[in-house]
């Protein structure tokens, strides 16, 4: 007979522990924004569901303090006897990982299948099971406060499916303790949504995805299929649209759903019909800035809405905040130019960024996303697919600047790298030549285009002056750290495969080059004297 504390028959091996981490899918979320429906109906093909283990429940316990929620992680951490002290962090987190991993596969018995994880009620320790599972994807799914909330209390109130299973034993809420629970649920949600955004910008861009409710229920087909390209299973369109239908609240018995059902409306701006309107004011107080934050609209409640706020603050918030009609703010644009070393700042970029790559409409390269909406031009899905994918950069040789400059924001950060025109062509050729090209650079200069006024064609419509970066490939050292220092990202070295050392060549080709790039070579000073004067600003 074997003793409890003798190790388990079936403990994992480093290895096994590392393949069953890379097949978890965790869905972090709120209670209440339909991760049942994503979890174990959307997304049951060729997965396995793992139902609120709430792990991150018991990790992630919180407390009131003050108006505030906090947790008491967070609030113990820098105390040494804590069990969760950070200055033994290295020592716990390797255990706590060991636990979780053997312990789903105590459950499963497989380490190849998608094991999906959905955790609502243990979503307030994200960011510790993701510090955990570096190698795990995740899957944020937002849903507008007002309606969790709203969701939340009508359970708990006269009729609601939660006082129904209580049998007597809950009180359904009403008067002060109802209010007090508004209050409560909106502090929660505001906490809990900080916490959902930091695990999400720190998690491996790849590794991660983020989406709505409101886009998942507006868009069920295409928003599912998405995931399941991001989770990493072949799913034909037959079969996907015959699980989206399925999977339809309308397809639901008249008796599994409404008030008194966990399916209690399955739809968005349900919260305008059911609050008070005091109590869409407190909702709006407390979770207000997170809402705007998140680009939900907000509503004009009067004067009392938001404080300190004039009406025509609150018009130019609403404004602003109306459907996602502009990139995020502070997107990268790498604009790649062939033989200038862009393609090394944008292997160091998307180390540390998720990036959508241009390359044209047929390129391999290209992001599937940005074929099937950008370059038809589609800026609505192109728009929607960049934020529900977690997106923060794009990158490519073809990004045909007219459409993007469309839904520029006003921090959009265009970058490029800029080179000598003349050592730029001869690097061409001398690339050209290593695959075979036989010809003399003075009769391809002459007869063929090596991509004359290429730096000018491709920065077309956007002006210079304008360029959150410049880069110049002959002081690419000293570049890569202006690049550093502008945005504070801690980029791996990427070594240039360019070679910079000035070529000789005579003048008579030279003068041929530049004669064929007049504007590159005006474009080329212009761009070094931004850099320059940058330097010499400390900019």
């Amino acid at each position: 007979m074997k003793k409890d504390f003798e190790p388990a028959r079936d403990e994992l091996s480093p290895e096994k522990e590392l393949t069953l981490e890379k097949n978890l899918v965790w869905i972090f979320a709120s209670p209440r924004s339909g991760t049942t429906w994503l979890s174990s109906k959307l997304l049951s093909y060729k997965t396995q569901v793992w139902h609120e283990p709430v792990i991150g429940a018991h990790l992630g316990l919180i407390k009131e303090q003050g108006n505030k929620i906090v947790r008491r992680f967070e609030e113990q951490s820098k105390r040494e006897h804590y069990f969760f002290s950070e200055k033994y962090k290295e020592n716990w987190i390797y255990f706590l990982r060991k636990l979780i991993l053997n312990r789903i596969y105590s459950q499963f018995k497989d380490i190849n299948r998608k094991i999906i994880i959905k955790e609502p009620n243990g979503s307030m320790a994200a960011d510790l099971i993701a510090k955990c599972l570096p190698n795990a994807k995740i899957i944020i799914l937002l849903r507008d406060g007002r309606d969790v909330i709203n969701s939340q209390i009508t359970a708990l109130s006269e009729g609601g499916y939660a006082v129904i299973v209580s049998q007597g034993n809950f009180k359904p809420l009403s008067g002060t303790r109802r209010f007090n629970t508004i209050q409560r649920n909106a502090q929660e949600w505001t906490k809990l949504i900080d916490i959902l955004l930091e695990t999400f910008a720190k998690h491996n861009p790849n590794l991660r995805y983020i989406l709505r409710y409101e886009d998942l229920l507006i868009d069920t087909l295409n928003q599912v299929k998405s995931l399941y390209e991001f989770i990493g299973i072949n799913i034909e369109e037959a079969k996907l649209a015959a699980i989206v239908s399925a999977a339809s609240a309308e397809k639901l018995p008249n008796e599994a759903k409404g008030i008194g059902t966990t399916v209690q409306f399955a739809k968005a701006g349900v919260w305008q019909e059911r609050f008070k309107k005091t109590e869409q004011i407190i909702i709006h107080e407390i979770i207000g800035e997170t809402l705007k934050k998140l680009n939900y609209d907000l509503p004009q409640l009067g004067k009392e809405m938001s404080p300190g706020k004039s009406e025509e603050e609150g018009k130019k918030n609403k404004n602003k905040l109306k459907s996602r009609d502009k990139l995020p703010e502070n997107t990268i644009i790498l604009v790649e130019i062939n033989q200038t070393a862009g393609t090394a700042l944008r292997k160091a970029i998307q180390t540390k960024l998720k990036m959508a790559h241009c390359y044209g409409l047929t390129a391999q390269e290209t992001s599937d996303f940005v074929r099937k909406t950008l370059y038809k031009n589609d800026y609505e899905g192109f728009l929607r697919e960049f934020y529900q994918g977690g997106y923060e950069a794009i990158a490519g040789s073809n990004i045909e600047n007219e459409k993007i400059l469309k839904i520029c924001a006003q921090s959009t950060r265009w970058c490029c790298f800029l080179r000598d025109p003349i050592q730029r062509v001869i690097g061409v050729y001398e690339n050209k030549v290593k695959k075979g090209y036989d010809k003399s650079l003075k009769f391809a200069v002459e007869n063929e285009d090596f991509g004359t006024n290429i730096m000018t064609r491709r920065l077309k419509g956007v002006n210079l002056e304008d360029f959150y970066y410049i880069g110049i490939t002959e002081l690419y050292e000293e570049s890569l750290n202006i690049f550093k220092q502008l945005t504070g990202m801690k980029l791996p070295y990427v070594k240039n495969n360019i070679e910079i050392k000035e070529r000789k060549v005579d003048q008579e080709i030279r003068t041929a080059i530049a004669e064929r790039n007049k504007l590159d070579l005006e474009l080329y000073e212009k761009g070094k004297s931004i850099f320059e004067r940058k330097m010499r600003r400390g900019e």
